[in-house]
């Protein structure tokens, strides 16, 4: 059964002025919820036909006054017919449409996101990188699923947004696109800085995330272990595609740069040093830090290879690299085919410069973090995390270290 507006008015007599007029005053009922709002009207009670709802009698003020009652009541209906195919909405907020007081109302989620990514876009090169652009884009998409298939609705009013929607929107994630939970957090927090910009713009008072906890969880990362490292060195690929990929993931494991990092890489970013050192200088896109990175022979013989000899100027690109996309498709492939049983990425290659080939050989976490160009030691004490659990599972084997239990002739001792 669909549930219609009732729009009816009646006399509020006690209200009478001293020119013996009292209020119309104008009912909506929707659901069995009435709410009053007053119809800027005064009229005689003696003139005021309780059963029509409407002045009785003859001349051009009761002609008058009966024609802004309907048109009074054809407005709310509008009203209520908008609100009624697009969003859930309360007779308060009927009302507030109707009396001009519906600023707030009228910013929809959709729009608003949509407007937010769109300046995104336009920023890219200037103060935004494409792939921050990509992640906004990416919670538009499940956002406006979200919204529009899960809920079925064309849209939502930024007003009507509580912690339960963003709740539900973040198990949305999890239950039905299968997101991890770190992966449904980094989306939600996406949509957080969206509804931060809203309050910036003045179309919301405060953002609905305040006291909505979705942290991170600790997650054992990929790195490689010596060996594993060694398999992808010592491996021939007769494919093109996949040998420059391993190539650019063994330079990321030899300079701990990130893909965007290294993707942007010219020939002036190499500078030599003392004692025939190379070393790379950049400053890193994510943080603007600037660090200074030694060239291990191996990158060396990397950059060596795509170089087109010494014609080549300081801002031309010193390594040719594919989508990031494409790359970590290539090394999923290479994975498989060095036997090697983890998730291969391009950021494993940064977690292995840090974990194996420096925290492994004895270099000290502070130098490390510079040549991360991280902002903080605690940013590093991540890849520490890693290096300690690799150890850890290095050594598990020598179960009477754990548990106390002797192995072969160790009593004799």
């Amino acid at each position: 059964m669909q549930h219609m507006l009732v729009v009816s008015f009646f006399l509020r007599k006690t209200r009478i002025d001293k020119k013996n007029q009292a209020p119309i005053i104008v009912r909506l009922k929707h659901r069995n919820i009435c709410r009053d709002m007053s119809s800027g009207l005064r009229i005689n009670p003696e003139k005021w036909n309780s059963k029509t709802c409407r002045v009785q009698g003859r001349g051009d003020e009761v002609k008058q006054i009966n024609q802004l009652l309907e048109t009074i009541r054809t407005r709310l209906f509008e009203i209520y017919t908008n609100m009624s195919r697009d969003e859930d909405f309360t007779l308060d907020d009927v009302i507030d449409e109707y009396s001009g007081n519906a600023q707030q109302k009228e910013q929809l989620l959709l729009k608003l996101v949509t407007e937010h990514n769109q300046s995104i876009h336009r920023r890219i090169g200037i103060d935004y990188t494409r792939s921050t652009y990509q992640k906004y884009w990416a919670m538009e998409i499940r956002l406006t699923q979200y919204v529009k298939e899960h809920l079925g609705k064309r849209d939502i009013a930024l007003r009507k947004l509580d912690r339960k929607f963003i709740g539900d929107f973040f198990l949305y994630l999890k239950e039905v696109h299968k997101n991890q939970h770190n992966s449904a957090t980094k989306t939600t927090k996406n949509l957080k800085r969206v509804l931060s910009y809203a309050v910036e713009q003045g179309y919301i008072s405060s953002n609905p995330f305040v006291g909505f906890q979705c942290g991170y969880r600790e997650t054992l990362r990929t790195v490689l272990t010596v060996e594993e490292l060694r398999l992808i060195e010592t491996r021939t690929f007769t494919t093109p595609r996949l040998e420059l990929v391993r190539n650019l993931f063994l330079f990321q494991c030899y300079t701990g740069l990130s893909y965007v990092d290294m993707a942007q890489l010219k020939w002036r970013n190499i500078v030599a040093g003392d004692a025939d050192v190379f070393w790379l200088e950049i400053t890193r896109k994510k943080t603007a830090e600037t660090t200074q990175i030694p060239l291990f022979p191996i990158a060396l013989q990397i950059i060596k290879k795509y170089s087109k000899g010494s014609n080549h100027g300081p801002d031309e690109k010193l390594l040719p690299v594919y989508e990031i996309q494409k790359t970590n498709a290539y090394l999923k492939e290479i994975a498989d085919i060095c036997g090697i049983n983890k998730a291969l990425t391009t950021h494993a290659g940064r977690r292995t410069f840090a974990s194996t080939v420096m925290l492994n050989n004895g270099v000290r976490i502070e130098a490390v973090s510079r040549m991360l160009a991280h902002k903080s030691l605690r940013m590093t004490q991540q890849y520490a995390k890693v290096y300690d659990q690799h150890l850890l599972d290095q050594t598990r084997h020598i179960r009477w270290l754990w548990n106390g239990e002797e192995k072969g002739n160790q009593e004799n001792l």
